[in-house]
């Protein structure tokens, strides 16, 4: 088995992420003391690093994420408060740069993606929504909202299975999980301690199943 070593020339690199599909490295360079350009580096091209995300304003900062599964690449360009989020479908030939929608209110956005559509996670100051928009779509697309867990409630985190969606919630300092089918219909609600940590999901069964695991440590 041969291996092979890239050198790239650039800014100092501040944050890398691995795309599953289309064995690409993306990565963000910093311009003085903020993280302003990404690029992306075909592992199977000679052609060398492709700039192709550019932050010009001064107040903003790109962060870079990428989804469960690794084939969804999220690029925000933030300030303190808010951001306008970019996915990458890596799994498409012709993936390029595309605008979630700024517009929607999506703010530092966790995006999974489920049969032919991405479920989003609004993490701004109110994640009390689950959106939604198809994977693929022509034109303007703006993302849904298609769940809230209740008044009062916000959403921490999602995980993706193929026959359900786990989210854990919050409420004051109660947390609990919510498990939704396949059309958003609440199935289970589980309730933790106060102040459960590291809260670790996997799947059991085949990935039809509506079955999972859950670990968790509490202080209590």
């Amino acid at each position: 088995r041969s291996s092979t070593a890239w050198q790239v020339k650039s800014e100092p690199v501040y944050e890398m992420e691995w795309a599953r599909a289309g064995r690409a490295l993306y990565y963000s360079v910093m311009c003085g003391q903020r993280p302003c350009r990404l690029f992306r580096l075909v592992l199977d091209e000679v052609s060398g690093p492709e700039l192709i995300l550019e932050e010009a304003r001064q107040d903003r900062y790109l962060s870079l994420s990428k989804s469960r599964d690794g084939e969804i690449i999220i690029a925000a360009s933030e300030t303190a408060s808010l951001s306008d989020v970019f996915i990458i479908d890596t799994s498409r030939s012709d993936s390029k740069v595309e605008p979630l929608g700024s517009s929607t209110g999506v703010r530092k956005a966790s995006v999974e993606k489920r049969a032919g559509e991405l479920l989003i996670l609004d993490r701004g100051l109110d994640a009390a929504a689950l959106l939604q928009r198809p994977l693929r779509c022509s034109g303007v697309c703006l993302p849904k909202e298609i769940y809230r867990p209740g008044t009062g409630r916000i959403i921490k985190d999602l995980q993706v299975f193929d026959a359900m969606t786990v989210l854990r919630i919050r409420s004051g300092l109660q947390d609990s999980l919510q498990v939704l089918d396949t059309d958003f219909r609440l199935l289970k609600e589980i309730s933790f301690p106060a102040g459960p940590f590291g809260l670790r999901i996997s799947p059991l069964g085949d990935s039809g199943s509506r079955q999972f695991r859950f670990t968790w440590s509490s202080l209590t």
